[in-house]
């Protein structure tokens, strides 16, 4: 199949109630493939074909090529369907045999983890509520193109640490499912300054790096 695009506007046809295919005028049927929320296009000698509308003052309609390609499982698929598998040196594959690697795939439980922590901080007008939000994903690259993530914020009390408590366990529920173990870890109470100086300490048994830690106010 000719790799440029074809912009074709009299191959729709009111009268005949179809779309046709512009290499063999055959008339066009809906496939299972869809793309950019279009419904891929396909003519009984399997020419392939993404169709748009254009509106406007001059309307027409036009017709990309669609490359198709073979899977491992020998099923004909858009080539601009395929996904890569993790390991790089396999073949891509159609969506559904993709379906099956993701949902046979399982995460290392060893190292990977999902962690909130919750650090209450005592200020001049009572307790803050700062937390850290620690996923992690192993292995990775693995087809759920998920290695992990991290954040964090603050409550002003208990009620919305309830709420934060309650997102993460939502947040972190599909990989609980598969097995891996979801932790919220409650700090004890610190002044903003202990806090700071635990963090300086974590960070230098990760980096190796010391840093020079805060004073604390009397």
């Amino acid at each position: 199949m000719p790799g440029k695009e074809v912009k074709v506007g009299d191959l729709f046809d009111p009268q005949r109630q179809g779309l046709f295919c512009p290499y063999d005028g055959q008339k066009l049927a809906d496939s299972k493939w869809v793309w950019c929320s279009r419904q891929l296009r396909m003519c009984p000698n399997g020419h392939m074909w993404d169709v748009s509308h254009n509106a406007g003052w001059k309307k027409s309609v036009e017709f990309d090529p669609i490359e198709m390609v073979k899977c491992r499982c020998t099923t004909p698929t858009p080539k601009l369907l395929m996904r890569a598998p993790p390991d790089k040196s396999a073949p891509p594959l159609c969506p559904d045999c993709y379906e099956v690697v993701k949902k046979a795939w399982k995460p290392d439980r060893e190292k990977s983890y999902a962690h909130l922590i919750i650090s209450p901080l005592r200020l001049e007008d009572g307790l803050y509520y700062k937390f850290e939000t620690r996923v992690e994903i192993h292995p990775y690259p693995n087809p759920h193109g998920c290695g992990g993530w991290w954040g964090g914020g603050g409550a002003k009390n208990e009620g919305e640490v309830v709420n934060v408590v309650q997102d993460f366990k939502r947040a972190t529920q599909f990989w609980q499912d598969l097995g891996v173990k979801a932790e919220v870890i409650y700090k004890p109470e610190r002044t903003p300054t202990e806090h700071v100086n635990e963090e300086i300490v974590e960070r230098a048994q990760h980096t190796g790096k010391a840093e020079p830690q805060l004073k604390l106010l009397v």
